[in-house]
């Protein structure tokens, strides 16, 4: 094989590593995007769930029941 084909194929080989390591990062940022969001939603749940327990909890002892 010629050097200048060898070089051609390289820099081809090495472009299409680096489009494809760029395309995995944008891949790693969203999926990282969609963690954060599931994560906000189950804390906000978590949240709503222990306010919504200490009201139940409070009702409980006003009206006596044990």
């Amino acid at each position: 094989m010629w050097p200048w084909k060898k070089a051609r194929r390289d820099i081809e080989d090495a472009r299409q590593r680096a489009s494809s390591a760029e395309w995995r990062a944008v891949e790693a940022e969203l999926d990282n995007a969609a963690a954060g969001a599931q994560l906000q939603a189950a804390q906000q749940q978590a949240e709503e769930s222990t306010e919504l327990t200490k009201s139940l909890r409070k009702q409980i002892v006003l009206n006596g029941f044990t």
